[in-house]
């Protein structure tokens, strides 16, 4: 697998966990001692405001939130590149370090 492919290939991995459109996570490879290190920049999902205010734990007495938290969010996606990149790979993951560059607004209507 050449380089540019390998990196294309965790690109599409990482969009995926975070639920993004392709095309909008850039990802570094470095080798760490024979394994994969990632480093990608990825835009937060932010969902429409309106579907926060749904969502709402106070709105129904819910004491915990229904939206996992931006380190949780970053943390399931982390596990879930290393799994995914492997399995596409063939690879060993080491690290994969997140940053979180800007906000993707994801669907939604806007207000008239």
């Amino acid at each position: 697998m050449t380089s540019r492919a390998l990196t294309q290939a965790v690109e599409a991995v990482a969009a995926q966990a975070f639920g993004l459109p392709a095309g909008t996570v850039k990802a570094k490879l470095r080798d760490d001692g024979g394994l994969l290190a990632i480093t990608v920049a990825v835009p937060l999902a932010a969902p429409p405001l309106l579907d926060l205010a749904a969502a709402d734990p106070a709105a129904e007495g819910r004491a915990e939130p229904v939206m996992p938290t931006v380190f949780e969010q970053s943390d399931m996606a982390r596990a879930a590149i290393i799994k995914h990149t492997s399995a596409v790979t063939g690879t060993t993951v080491s690290r994969v370090d997140i940053r979180l560059t800007d906000c993707h607004r994801s669907g939604g209507k806007a207000l008239p």
